[in-house]
């Protein structure tokens, strides 16, 4: 019969471990996936990528929103949340203009209809 006390107890803390495991691991998040290719088609490496949001709202436009390109052209930039603020994205790459995506564009419903992380494939112009 102690054995099978023992047996419970440890299954009882197992579940308990396993449901925190979980419950930890579903925080929210909002970014964007972002591949970068350059006039050539070629993947544009150490280009910055940027989250700006309108006013000084250290609460809404945390530093920290920003992520360099890889030599794929691959960068992610995020937060947690639960929705893409209302932000504009902003791509800085060697030798090219700088590219502003608005929120209008990225989210053109806004709000609740944008999808919280957004996927752009963007060929940069001259």
């Amino acid at each position: 019969m102690k054995s099978h006390s023992f047996a419970m107890a440890t299954l009882s803390w197992l579940g308990l471990a396993l449901a925190l495991m979980f419950a930890s691991g579903c925080d929210p998040i909002w970014g964007a996936h972002v591949k970068l290719r350059g006039p050539d088609h070629v993947p544009v490496a150490n280009a910055l990528v940027t989250v700006a949001c309108p006013g000084d709202d250290t609460e809404t436009s945390p530093q920290g929103w920003v992520a360099r390109t890889d030599v794929e052209g691959k960068a992610f930039v995020g937060s947690l949340g639960t929705r893409f603020p209302n932000c504009d994205l902003y791509i800085a790459a060697p030798g090219l203009p700088v590219r502003r995506i608005r929120y209008a564009e990225l989210c053109p419903g806004g709000g609740d209809s944008c999808d919280r992380v957004i996927d752009l494939d963007l060929a940069l112009a001259q």
